[in-house]
């Protein structure tokens, strides 16, 4: 029994580990993609040049489509790996590591979990997007719809409460749906000590990757990672035994 609880502990340890470090092998693989890119620049040049003074013989002319075929593969690289590689190899990620925790310590299926994850990382995955566009109109002084930001930030705090307790009493969906409105005066304290754990541990994995990315020692936040990892599963533990409680007592 012992065994299994520290099989879990070490497993959720394992997914804030891995996806900092998946995060910068990621970087490093799309920047060596973006270096051939750019040995490309000199070509394009001349292509644009070509076009533009002289026609060309059916030999040129396949030798600048074969040109063109190479640059539009790399481009399509690059785009896969920022856009497929990386969101699908975290999600992977959280399941295999996260998702066989949650299998452990509360019985709940990979299945189960798999199901309830899914709508919570497109939002979260549209969440960071609108972060991104914020921050980006707040340094080039752009307009930006802030409604966007609020509204995915409210929805993603909505699906994360529904898919706790989702993946905690492993119920119908209508049956869930209405023990995380009767319990909500209960639980929202927790799930707000909960929420803020996991912001502050998104924040430290930011920071890794930043640290990773420019040669900088990663010990310090390593360590807050590994502090806040353990407060969270903490935090976890008990929403889940409170949860179960409400259900008994309902039952």
């Amino acid at each position: 029994m012992k065994l299994k609880k520290y099989l879990s502990i070490i497993l959720s340890i394992l997914t804030v580990i891995l996806i900092p470090f998946f995060l910068y092998l990621t970087r490093r693989l799309l920047k060596s993609f973006l270096d051939k890119l750019s040995e490309y620049s000199p070509q394009l040049m001349q292509l644009q040049l070509d076009l533009a003074t002289k026609n060309l013989t059916i030999s040129e002319t396949l030798t600048i489509q074969e040109q063109v075929h190479t640059i539009e593969f790399a481009t399509q690289k690059a785009l896969a790996i920022n856009y497929l590689l990386l969101p699908i190899g975290i999600f992977l990620i959280w399941i295999l590591t996260e998702g066989i925790s949650w299998k452990i310590n509360n019985k709940t299926k990979l299945k189960l979990f798999t199901l309830c994850s899914i709508p919570l990382f497109i939002v979260l995955y549209l969440f960071i997007l609108q972060l991104l566009n914020f921050l980006s109109s707040l340094i080039y002084y752009t307009e930006y719809n802030i409604y966007l930001l609020v509204a995915s930030g409210i929805l993603l705090l909505i699906l994360t409460y529904i898919s706790f307790i989702s993946v905690t009493l492993k119920e119908k969906l209508k049956h869930n749906l209405l023990f995380a409105k009767t319990n909500l005066k209960y639980l929202l304290l927790p799930f707000i000590f909960f929420t803020l754990s996991s912001t502050l541990i998104l924040i430290t994995i930011i920071i890794i990757y930043i640290f990773l990315s420019a040669d900088y020692s990663i010990l310090t936040p390593f360590i807050v990672l590994i502090a806040l990892t353990i407060l969270l599963i903490w935090q976890k533990n008990r929403l889940i035994k409170k949860i179960l409680s409400f259900k008994e007592i309902k039952s």
